[in-house]
């Protein structure tokens, strides 16, 4: 069973504030370049979180954000993510634009969790 506020998948698991940041990339993409390329948007990044599976390790270490926390560049977002302890999962915490504040975004996400 998955943990509170994860949404588990075969090989990651998206949190709340991931998977509505999925939906609004999508929603975005859908209305600015339409279904097919929103498709394909979300093709991308299910191969870019088992890619981050695979090789949970690749993405830079990040602990400004938090322990474990790791990021990678996919296209033209950050995607934020940790490898999940004692098991062959990742946890995606965020996926976000990468000409967003960084900082702001995740601090953002953390305030509306308190």
């Amino acid at each position: 069973m998955p943990e509170p506020g994860l949404i588990a998948l075969a090989r990651y698991r998206l949190t709340i504030p991931a998977a509505q940041d999925i939906a609004d990339i999508l929603d975005y993409v859908a209305s600015t370049s339409g279904e097919d390329r929103a498709a394909d948007v979300a093709g991308t990044l299910h191969s870019g979180f088992e890619r981050l599976a695979t090789y949970p390790h690749s993405g830079r270490n990040r602990p400004e954000f938090g322990p474990g926390i790791r990021s990678t560049a996919l296209q033209s977002w950050m995607i934020y993510y940790r490898p999940a302890s004692g098991t062959a999962q990742v946890d995606i915490l965020r996926i976000l634009h990468a000409a967003r504040d960084q900082m702001a975004a995740l601090a953002e996400a953390d305030d509306d969790s308190a």
